[in-house]
């Protein structure tokens, strides 16, 4: 059950994260936070002051059960810059990305991770959850094709 929560933790993740680099009210992001995806700690994010993204980052990736999203996206990242990871190279690449397209990204992880766990279940409930999951792909996939009409930096 925890695993399903995720999406919904990677959402909220995600809107605080923006919001704290837009400055936005905490009071107003706190009663944003969807309570399915509440855990230990998130509020952790919007009290965040400074410029350092970077420690930000570090925050989410290593004290959120999210985390581990955010560590093999920033891994994927990395590989196709062909990079080595140093804390300059996340935190230009993290003033640069769109919430929407990181939102995007992480919940495809979250989709493959998810399909892969149904998968082995078998029987009655792999069959459902994995159709439920394949119409969530496809959701999203209509969601980006949809928002890069006007946005081609959403195309991913």
């Amino acid at each position: 059950m925890e695993r399903l929560q995720h999406r919904y933790m990677i959402d909220n993740v995600v809107m605080l994260i923006e919001g704290t680099r837009n400055k936005e009210k905490t009071a107003r992001l706190l009663e944003k936070i969807n309570p399915l995806g509440r855990f230990e700690g998130i509020t952790d994010i919007v009290y965040f002051e400074g410029d350092n993204f970077a420690d930000l980052y570090h925050i989410v990736l290593v004290d959120s059960p999210v985390g581990s999203y955010f560590q093999q996206f920033l891994e994927d990242m990395l590989l196709a810059m062909n990079k080595q990871r140093t804390i300059e190279d996340i935190e230009k690449y993290f003033r640069n990305i769109s919430p929407e397209e990181l939102r995007i990204k992480l919940n495809k992880l979250w989709l493959e991770e998810m399909y892969g766990i149904c998968q082995t279940y078998g029987g009655c409930t792999s069959e459902i959850m994995v159709d439920l999951l394949k119409f969530e792909a496809d959701c999203t996939t209509i969601h980006i094709i949809y928002h890069s009409l006007d946005n081609p930096e959403l195309n991913t």
